[in-house]
């Protein structure tokens, strides 16, 4: 076990240096972040937070990629203490710091799998960040589908888009409740195209599964609506909510 912990090390050491020999500083950043994450996994109760910690605290504009880094890891680990608040601040952060638009060129198409229901499912925009209604909507394909309920069903997607403009390193970073309605979403996003840049950015995007509200049929009652849809927040250009509507 530990000849392969002590292998991955040395591959991630070796890594970085190649990296920053081929002038490619973002790679390098990359797999230095990739090793003190794998060094906390390997002992939590190693040096890695505080490692994390003190990247994440760095200012400088030529940090913003180690920080950035930084700061959605050690969220994880501070939500998986269960300092919530404290994670959420950090996701705030990420958010503020992703100052670079990466415009989307490409989204493969996807099916949400629930039993059918006699409406459409749509995808609405609920921001005015980077990615058009008209983007958004093509995000994936209408499908007649119905949930048990739209109750606390919700995601926080984090990934990075690197500077060719692919997706790397995508991760549920919060969530309401299970999510599995989510997966061909993810698979989607996996496979997303963004225009290049000099670096990788991060995005962090919020999905909701819900459903409107109307009257009963033949009564004034409300009830949840047959229409399911998708909610889309650019949580890159915002601070991320503390809940999803329900």
């Amino acid at each position: 076990m530990m000849g392969n912990v002590n292998r991955a090390r040395r591959e991630l050491i070796e890594l970085t240096r190649l990296a920053r020999a081929a002038g490619r500083e973002d790679v390098a950043v990359m797999a230095e972040l990739r090793r003190v994450w794998f060094d906390y996994v390997v002992d939590r109760y190693g040096d890695a937070k505080s490692r994390l910690i003190e990247m994440a605290r760095a200012t400088e504009p030529a940090e913003r990629l180690r920080a950035t880094g930084a700061r959605v890891p050690l969220a994880r680990i501070y939500r998986a203490e269960g300092d919530s608040e404290r994670a959420d601040v950090l996701l705030a952060e990420v958010g503020r710091g992703s100052s670079t638009a990466r415009r989307l060129i490409h989204s493969p198409p996807y099916q949400l799998q629930y039993r059918e229901a006699p409406n459409a499912l749509e995808i609405v925009t609920i921001s005015q960040g980077p990615m058009a209604i008209s983007s958004v909507t093509a995000l994936g394909s209408t499908i007649n589908r119905m949930p048990d309920n739209y109750r606390n069903k919700w995601i926080d997607v984090g990934f990075w888009v690197m500077p060719d403009g692919r997706v790397s390193e995508l991760e549920v970073v919060r969530s309401g409740g299970e999510h599995q309605w989510a997966d061909p979403l993810l698979d989607s996003i996996r496979g997303r195209l963004y225009s290049s840049a000099e670096q990788p950015t991060y995005r962090l995007e919020r999905y909701t599964y819900t459903a409107g509200r109307g009257p009963a049929s033949g009564t004034l009652t409300q009830q949840q609506a047959r229409n399911a849809r998708i909610e889309y927040l650019d949580l890159t250009v915002a601070d991320p909510p503390s809940a999803a509507a329900n």
